[in-house]
């Protein structure tokens, strides 16, 4: 069994939910190539080409794309990351039996608790995955 364990996909409407223009994203935040090309965000292009290379189930995440984007936005970090885990819930609910989906919270905020709790709840996901950094700062 092929398992794609580091999907670059993300919804393509999550940055703009959050008031960031991602061609223009300014507060002098690198932005990873990937995330401006084309088929970035094309659900179907990203699964036409993993079944041509034999994938059968994709594990999604996006715990870098939560930290990057909470960069980007004076919103709290928390609405980032539930933007981001509802985009990730919607990816995986478009082939269920296909994909999994994994969480992101900040481990370094105590808002986030409930948040991870959501995310093995209702939402669903079969684990988290978050960076052991934030912004500078370490666990």
């Amino acid at each position: 069994m092929i398992i794609d364990i580091h999907t670059h996909f993300n919804e393509p409407d999550v940055a703009a939910r959050l008031g960031i223009d991602m061609a223009n994203p300014g507060n002098g935040y690198p932005i990873l190539p990937a995330a401006l090309m084309p088929d970035y965000g094309n659900f179907e292009k990203h699964t036409e080409v993993n079944e041509k290379a034999g994938v059968v189930k994709r594990l999604m995440s996006n715990s870098f794309a939560a930290e990057m984007m909470s960069g980007l936005t004076d919103k709290p970090s928390i609405e980032v990351v539930k933007a981001v885990n509802d985009a990730m819930a919607r990816t995986v609910a478009r082939a269920p039996d296909r994909l999994w989906g994994l969480g992101a919270v900040n481990p370094l905020e105590k808002d986030h608790i409930a948040e991870a709790e959501r995310c093995m709840g209702p939402l669903g996901f079969k684990g988290l995955l978050f960076n052991s950094s934030w912004h500078g700062c370490y666990l």
